[in-house]
């Protein structure tokens, strides 16, 4: 069983080299972003830990559906849509 847990760390952390690298997050957030997930998954289980990777993945979508658009009507998120720490401070 902790072999699988193992296989899941791996995971969060090559998903958040993943989200920085396709800018859906800066350093520092996917850095917080890992820990945190780690901490959940550790406190709460794959189930929670799943709920909070559909969670960012919902919100990125959500960001880049018709980015432009939001820019032309001054909606778009700040940083271009990159969230950063305080973005993972606030939604988990």
């Amino acid at each position: 069983m902790e072999y699988q847990k193992i296989l899941i760390l791996v995971s969060i952390v090559a998903i958040a080299i993943l989200a920085y690298v396709f800018k859906k997050i800066d350093s520092k957030g996917a850095l917080l972003g890992a820990l945190l997930a780690a901490i959940i998954l550790y406190s709460n289980g794959i189930e929670s830990l799943f709920a909070l990777f559909l969670f960012f993945i919902a919100g990125s979508i959500a960001s880049s559906w018709k980015k432009e658009e939001k820019v032309k009507l001054n909606l778009a998120q700040e940083n271009g849509g990159v969230r950063g720490m305080s973005n993972v401070l606030a939604n988990g």
